[in-house]
């Protein structure tokens, strides 16, 4: 062979030029056409949801324990309302009840709370549809009663 057979004129090398981009060209336009197989990832739709219903769930939950936090910042209620001397068990006994009382307001039990100085529990009665919770020994402290009831949840001391 020689040398100058394996040569390609200009023309010729520019004709194969065009035609290996009208082949890519083509080749490019084919596969434009074709349905494509690769599925892409679908919107999120709904992706507002999450946030939103966290926002409501949130607002519910701090809506439900304002009462709560509001009782917290009151001032607790005094120990004794009135000019009665008492000493430190009847005081003791005396804030008992408030927590008694507390309890049950909130509908809570309160038979595991007992009497500071004899430790025994409280006496419940139900006298014509109202409860009342009363101290079990008042003559230990001098008095005639100590108690609570529906109508009266702050203590009372009776003489």
């Amino acid at each position: 062979m020689r040398a100058h057979e394996h040569e390609v004129s200009l023309e010729e090398a520019e004709r194969l030029h065009q035609e290996r981009v009208a082949a890519l060209v083509e080749q490019h336009l084919q596969e434009s056409a074709a349905p494509a197989t690769r599925t892409l990832p679908s919107p999120r739709r709904h992706s507002w949801l999450l946030p939103c219903m966290v926002s409501i769930v949130s607002t519910a939950i701090i809506g439900l324990q304002t009462p709560a936090l509001l009782d917290m910042l009151k001032e607790r209620p005094p120990l004794r309302n009135g000019t009665a001397a008492t000493d430190a068990f009847t005081d003791a006994c005396i804030n008992q009840l408030w927590t008694i009382s507390s309890l049950r307001q909130q509908k809570q039990t309160f038979t595991h709370i007992v009497e500071p100085l004899s430790q025994k529990p409280y006496v419940t009665k139900t006298i014509q549809g109202e409860t009342i919770v009363e101290c079990p020994t008042p003559a230990l402290h001098g008095v005639t009663a100590l108690r609570i009831s529906d109508n009266a949840p702050v203590p009372e001391v009776i003489k």
